[in-house]
């Protein structure tokens, strides 16, 4: 429904209910009931068209902290983590305004802990990458937290997580023009992009040969990822006490950055590839 045809079925009562459900939540989600009724209610009436009024309230009444502080709950059901992540991105579509107030909020550290929960499902990891991915984009205030927060999701153990945070922090990267690259994007982006090659999952070895090839299209880095990569090849630097031999890297991360590797050179121009090989040895 639009915003006028709810106050329509509603008696012109839209507003008390929203206020009333909205105060529902507030006053019994630190109880550990469920939640997802009430949230789902609510988002009924961010996301009817027209609705900027009811969004307006909700906001006066700290329902974005609410559903924010929601998120860091132990014992949430899926249901529940659902809704409060459904019921968030309604509110950052709303545009720039309204992904600050959620960011205040302390949404993206609480998004990414989020993530780092066990057990949660593929498609509410996906849901709240989206949600990242939202808060990152058209936000420079805190583009660069969002930015930080994927990079270190990038070496959590979950497989599935890591593919998300991924796929999300490629999106991002090709959002930032070539010629202006924040400062954040540096170094980091390299380093902590290798760690998704010590593993044998195939969806994030694909997720990360796409990650690598976001990282070279930026000037600034692609001879340190291509360098990074080459170096996979390489024996680690000193030995460990009782090592009699340098340590080196298993042998899939080599095998995975040989494939990456690969596949960045085959994609260049000729030229640019004859440089790069040079500079590789």
């Amino acid at each position: 429904m639009t915003a006028d045809q709810l106050e329509a079925e509603l008696d012109n009562t839209a507003s008390l209910l929203l206020a009333r459900i909205s105060s529902w939540l507030r006053l019994t989600y630190a109880l550990g009931e469920p939640m997802a009724l009430q949230l789902t209610a609510i988002g009924i009436f961010l996301r009817a068209a027209g609705s900027r009024r009811f969004l307006t309230e909700f906001l006066e009444v700290g329902g974005v902290e609410t559903v924010v502080d929601i998120l860091s709950m132990s014992g949430l059901t899926n249901n529940d983590k659902a809704a409060a992540i459904e019921l968030l991105m309604s509110v950052a579509e709303a545009g720039r305004r309204y992904k600050e107030l959620i960011c205040d909020a302390g949404g993206i550290l609480r998004v990414a802990d989020f993530m780092r929960l066990p057990h949660a499902s593929e498609t509410i990891l996906a849901s709240a990458g989206s949600l990242l991915l939202s808060l990152g984009l058209d936000n420079p205030r805190f583009a660069k937290a969002v930015r930080g927060s994927l990079l270190g999701l990038l070496s959590f153990e979950h497989s599935i997580t890591k593919q998300v945070a991924c796929s999300t922090l490629r999106q991002l990267l090709l959002a930032v023009p070539a010629d202006a690259v924040p400062d954040d994007v540096n170094g980091d982006f390299v380093e902590a992009s290798l760690c998704l090659l010590q593993t044998s999952n195939i969806q994030v070895l694909h997720e990360a040969d796409n990650l690598f090839e976001a990282i070279s299209a930026l000037p600034a880095l692609q001879g340190a990822m291509l360098h990074a990569l080459m170096d996979c090849f390489c024996e680690l630097p000193g030995k460990k006490p009782g090592d009699e031999k340098p340590r080196s890297h298993p042998t899939c991360m080599k095998a995975s950055a040989a494939r990456a590797l690969s596949s960045l050179l085959e994609k260049m121009p000729s030229d640019e590839r004859e440089y790069h090989l040079s500079s590789l040895k």
